[in-house]
């Protein structure tokens, strides 16, 4: 496999990006005399390969946890790839996070990635052709998606970045703020039990809060945005003390939150999805995630760092 790589790069960032589940790889960003990388990352590409986190990726063709690793649809049941014990997580065993996508570069601002799911992989209906365009616009990291089906089925991407704004070490030091109010509740397995609930107050960042304890260093929840917040506004942003800050804005209606359990050094870094709710296809009361032809799917993520005083 020949993996591709672009980089992006403005007067104060460089983003590195990969055909391999079109990854971003590399994202530093001049801090004064410094040079702070912000998010985790392999040094070579063929490391990916072997990455179980799915580090840097675009996650699908279905983000998040299926429950049971299957879904009714129109009168039929489809069976999918388990991939999580007996659930099926960010698109299962083949999915965009494992695709070689084809990339086209637009300069040294902006780039194009592609992908085909053909029907039936990994158990789902239908071709799904995937586009990404990645640009730095006015200071911001822009990921716009669309992906459109030949039939109705379950789209819903997210981009799967572990932030550490410190550039090293460990992210409990790190303030994050999110504007949500509920979370969608899971049993054991982090499958959701169809059940809305407001966040606990250790669990509630609205008006920011430090991830020292103990209780956020096995986070892994989506959160439930609301659907009045003025979108000028960004739903999330994550800061380091004495460094920068992470500013998210998504028209997407979930973000989940995860700590970073399962990487090889946990908390090395926080992984925050913007993304449809987890096992939506299973559940009538959440948002849709089912694209069609006529209806493609989309979204936009817009990221920028910004110095810490304007974070929180």
């Amino acid at each position: 496999m020949e993996i591709a790589e672009h980089l992006l790069e403005d007067n104060r960032q460089q983003v590195r990006i990969l055909s391999l589940g079109a990854i971003t790889a590399d994202w530093r960003v001049s801090r004064g005399a410094r040079v702070v990388p912000v998010i985790l990352g392999h040094g070579d590409a063929r490391s990916y390969l072997a990455d179980r986190t799915y580090m840097g990726a675009i996650v699908g063709r279905v983000s998040g946890r299926i429950g049971q690793a299957r879904f009714s649809l129109a009168g039929r049941e489809y069976r999918l790839s388990r991939n999580d014990g007996r659930h099926h997580l960010h698109g299962g065993k083949t999915g965009l996070s494992r695709r070689n996508w084809t990339m086209q570069s637009d300069g040294a601002q902006a780039v194009r990635l592609t992908c085909r799911l053909e029907d039936g992989e990994d158990g789902y209906p239908g071709a799904l052709d995937v586009r990404l365009d990645i640009r730095l616009d006015d200071g911001r990291l822009i990921y716009e998606m669309q992906a459109t089906p030949d039939r109705p089925g379950p789209v819903s991407l997210a981009q799967h970045n572990y932030y550490n704004l410190a550039g090293g070490g460990l992210i409990w030091g790190h303030r994050l703020r999110v504007v949500a109010d509920s979370f969608t509740e899971t049993d054991e397995e982090h499958i959701p039990t169809g059940r809305l609930a407001p966040l606990p107050q250790e669990l509630d960042f609205r008006c920011g809060k430090s991830l020292e304890s103990d209780i956020h260093r096995a986070l892994d929840l989506n959160m439930t945005l609301p659907g009045n917040h003025d979108r000028n506004w960004p739903i999330a942003v994550l800061s380091a003390p004495g460094e920068v800050a992470l500013r998210i804005w998504s028209d997407q209606p979930g973000l989940q939150v995860y700590t970073g359990a399962r990487l090889p050094v946990p908390g090395a870094g926080i992984c925050l999805e913007a993304q449809n709710w987890p096992d939506a296809v299973n559940h009538a009361g959440f948002p849709s995630p089912i694209a069609t032809p006529e209806r493609p799917y989309r979204q936009r993520l817009v990221l920028e760092i910004a110095p810490e005083g304007e974070g929180l």
